[in-house]
């Protein structure tokens, strides 16, 4: 019997499954914390016109260009919940780190994107 191990290597697929928001630079700018220290200092590096850039890298959650759009998703990725807690739990962690540095009633959700680099 012949068994394969490992994956193919030359693969050109792309997918990524998050729970989070999926936001436009417009939206990006109107539910900035910009009060908060992080917030201050990712603008003072990137400028105030680029406000998809200042969410990128904040810690506590991960980012994902979209590739059909202007649209970046912020969140945790599906694969980042811990053993010990419950979808529920997961779900309020990734609200609150994304609420440190959002305003406003946020509307969360999972987002998943996927696509072919040939």
């Amino acid at each position: 019997m012949i068994r394969k191990h490992g994956f193919v290597s030359n693969s050109s697929t792309t997918s990524f499954m998050i729970y989070g928001i999926a936001l436009e630079p417009d939206e990006a700018a109107k539910i900035l914390k910009r009060d908060h220290p992080a917030v201050k200092e990712s603008i003072e590096k990137w400028g105030d016109d680029e406000p998809l850039e200042t969410l990128d890298g904040l810690p506590g959650f991960d980012s994902y260009f979209s590739e059909w759009g202007d649209h970046r998703y912020f969140g945790v990725s599906w694969d980042n919940v811990k053993d010990d807690e419950t979808g529920a739990e997961f779900k309020e962690r990734v609200r609150a780190a994304l609420a440190e540095y959002l305003e406003g009633d946020l509307s969360l959700g999972t987002h998943e994107e996927s696509w072919y680099n040939g």
